[in-house]
């Protein structure tokens, strides 16, 4: 093969990157769009605001910690204790993760009551505010169930933001910046 011919070749292939890049672009462009109209969020009065805070402040105010204990919450029932309490019991609770890492999951996750006790025991101090700037790290052995808990968790937090239990405001203040001219 000559340089003419391994020139050809070179710009053949940068035409189909260009054709591939330009294909691209529209498509991310499509996508934008369509998430530009979907991200369109209903605009409310200041007036409507207050009300919907006098009827429900526990779902307006909540943050991400408490939602997310919300979330934990609607797919655990409340854990019982097995054993009589007693001065020697350790206080490990039985808590059904079914609803949260095996129904309708593609992989299901069974928990262990070691790990749920501890899992259930940071969902309850998120839920209070506790945010002492840790990272949460898992580590185990391949195939010890690392990924499948996070994959189930993440698909779970997804189905809970759909339902009405699941709902999350925010607040996006439009100020009119001539009035406030008008005023000084």
């Amino acid at each position: 093969m000559d340089k003419k011919d391994f020139k050809n070749i070179k710009f053949e292939s940068y035409r189909d990157l260009e054709e591939k890049a330009a294909k691209l672009e529209e498509s991310l462009r499509k996508i934008a769009n369509k998430l530009h109209r979907s991200d369109s969020y209903d605009n409310i009065t200041f007036n409507e605001y207050l009300y919907f805070v006098s009827q429900e402040p526990e779902l307006i105010f909540r943050d991400i910690f408490m939602y997310f204990h919300d979330m934990i919450n609607h797919y655990v029932p409340e854990g019982s204790d097995d054993f009589k309490v007693t001065s020697d019991s350790i206080g490990f609770v039985n808590y059904d993760f079914t609803k949260l890492f095996v129904e309708d999951c593609d992989e299901p996750f069974f928990a262990d009551r070691l790990f749920a006790n501890r899992f259930m025991n940071l969902v309850y101090a998120l839920s209070k505010g506790v945010q002492n700037n840790q990272i949460i790290l898992f580590e185990g052995p391949p195939g010890s169930g690392k990924s499948t808990f996070l994959n189930n968790l993440l698909t779970k937090f997804e189905a809970y933001s759909n339902i009405d239990e699941g709902i999350f405001y925010k607040s996006l203040w439009k100020l009119n910046i001539k009035s406030f001219k008008k005023i000084y």
